[in-house]
């Protein structure tokens, strides 16, 4: 769940297009975008793929509620568009 608490958030969602069988490929693409303003929420499941990025000009706070902490989401995974590749990521990026 990301919950908009000051300015505003642009949400990218993606959808997954290939069958996810070849490991460290994937082809997405965008499936939707959401502007989060104060008050807003908008909620995730955990094979969903998102983007984040803060369009507001002034100081933002959002609240990102993940379920688990950064160092225990294993299977977390980075998306290169351009390339078609996926990596596996930990807590440790933030």
């Amino acid at each position: 769940m990301i919950a908009d608490l000051a300015g505003d958030e642009e949400n990218t969602v993606y959808k997954r297009l290939d069958d996810d069988s070849q490991a460290g490929k994937a082809t997405i693409a965008v499936d939707y975008k959401i502007t989060l303003a104060q008050g807003d929420a908008i909620a995730l499941m955990p094979d969903d793929i998102h983007r984040i990025n803060t369009t507001s000009g002034s100081a933002a706070r959002y609240f990102h509620l993940y379920g688990k902490g950064f160092m225990q989401q294993t299977n977390r995974l980075e998306f290169n568009m351009d390339e078609g590749i996926t990596k596996a990521v930990s807590g440790a990026f933030v």
